[in-house]
């Protein structure tokens, strides 16, 4: 056990200046060690898997703009999506693409 947690206090830079004597010191500094290593590793992983997913969802946001305007070139619509058609999308859920490529279209007529 004093093995174990000289290999945490080394690993983890507690530092050797106040060590257990006993063996319930020590296995309270080890298990309260290790505690304090998966905590972060549990807020660290959280944090990049809400960053990870904010991305996905602004990568489907892209490629559905991408969609239209590649719909709206190819038909050769006079009115392009407007550059900040997107981020109306994100905030208000009435302006859909769908909508918003009818209405475009409308315009043509």
């Amino acid at each position: 056990m004093f093995a174990l947690y000289w290999a945490m206090a080394v690993t983890l830079g507690i530092g050797m200046d106040i060590h257990p004597y006993t063996m319930v010191e020590t296995f309270f500094t080890v298990f309260f060690s290790a505690m304090g290593v998966f905590m972060f590793a549990f807020i660290v992983g959280s944090a990049s898997s809400s960053l990870a997913q904010l991305d996905a969802m602004g990568q489907q946001q892209r490629n559905r703009v991408e969609t239209i305007q590649h719909f709206m070139r190819y038909r050769k619509a006079c009115a392009p999506p407007r550059p900040h058609a997107p981020h109306a999308w994100l905030r208000s859920r009435v302006c859909t693409p769908s909508l918003s490529l009818r209405l475009s279209l409308r315009r043509c007529r």
